[in-house]
This record gives structure tokens, sequence and C-alpha cells, in this order.
């Protein structure tokens, strides 16, 4: 018996935390690497057979892993956007949507009796549009600025401290102010007109 991964015709749900939309991650590579006693051709069959067939199965060996191992659940729109509301009022701490999941998750269907490190996974500054409206701070976020939504997330808290660099992104100047439609040969045209003027 063979464990399935099938990531054809999958339909992807905007959210304020979309980590999903990466299909072919390098950490499920790493992972089956791994898994499979660090059988290299495993990986590259697998890898092969999922771009042509848009699925693949793994050993068993490997699907027992998986569910030895990990733990799948998920978090509501809802569940996060509270989550990151209740977490900010009871310690002050202001987390990224995607922690935000991680957190609910170990919260709700973790084992109470086991201490449970939750690791952050990005930013909230990555995020300001999104968590500033939760929190009350931001009423009209279309009427603000990315400039002015980092500001006042800055003087929202001090934990964690405002990434620098990413502080330093938003005040620079915009240099490529082309579009584009979502069109395939549109796309091909401008990513050649642009090479040309390299």
């Amino acid at each position: 018996v063979k464990y399935e991964i099938a990531l054809q015709h999958t339909f992807f749900q905007s959210t304020i935390s979309p980590s999903i939309d990466i299909i072919t991650s390098s950490n499920l590579e790493r992972l089956l690497y791994h898994l499979s006693g660090e059988d290299p051709q495993m990986v590259v069959d697998f890898y092969r057979t999922i771009s042509h067939n848009g699925k693949a199965h793994v050993p068993q060996k490997v699907k027992d892993a998986l569910q030895e191992n990990f733990l799948a659940a998920f978090a509501t729109e809802e569940n996060t956007n509270k989550t990151i509301m209740d977490v900010f009022v009871k310690t002050g701490y202001l987390i990224d949507p995607h922690t935000a999941v991680g957190y609910y998750v170990a919260k709700n269907f973790g084992n109470p009796k086991i201490p449970t490190v939750v690791a952050g996974t990005a930013h909230y500054g990555k995020f300001v549009d999104n968590i500033l409206p939760l929190l009350k701070t931001s009423e009209d976020k279309p009427s603000y600025s990315v400039g002015e939504l980092m500001d006042q997330a800055s003087n929202l808290t001090s934990t964690p401290v405002m990434n620098k660099l990413l502080t330093a992104m938003v005040t620079k100047k915009v240099v490529h102010t082309d579009t584009v439609s979502a069109n395939y040969d549109q796309i091909s045209q401008m990513v050649i007109e642009f090479a040309k003027t390299l």
C-alpha cells in the first residue's frame, strides 16, 4: 500500500496566512529525504512523478513516519484573528497570522500535559494591513500607506521589535512602476523587454 500526495486540481483559498501556495517546497523535499532513510532516488522519482501527474506515491515507511510524527489541523480565519487579538491582549506580544495558526492548533489540539513551544514563523510587520484593523488601530485600512501602517504598528508594541529591513524597504524609492495583465504572452514579453535593458 502506498500513500499518495496529490497536488493537482488544488483550490487555494485566499487567507491572511497564505503559506500553502508553495506547492513544491524545499521543506517537503528535505522531509521526504530524511523519512525515506536518506534515499535521494526516491525523492527524485517523487518529484518527477508529481511534476508530470500532479500526484505521487511515497513508500509505506514514509507514510508511517509521517503519521507518527505529524498532527494536521487548521485554524479558520476567525480563529486566526481571535488568536492574534487574544495573545496581544494577554501578553502585549503581536504575532503574525502564520504563528497564530500554529498557536491555535497547539492550544486546541495538542496534549495540555506536554509543554509546547510555538516557533514564530514570520514577522507581524509583513501583515500590518490585516492585523491593525483587528486591534482597532486602523479603522479604514485602504486610506493608509504601507509606511503609515508600519509606523502605527511600531507605536503599538515593541514586542517583537519592528524588523529594520522591513522598515527600510518601505521607505525605499519605487523604481519599477510597470504593470502587466495576468496573461502569459504579456508577462513573457515584459520579461523579455526587461532583460534587454540589462
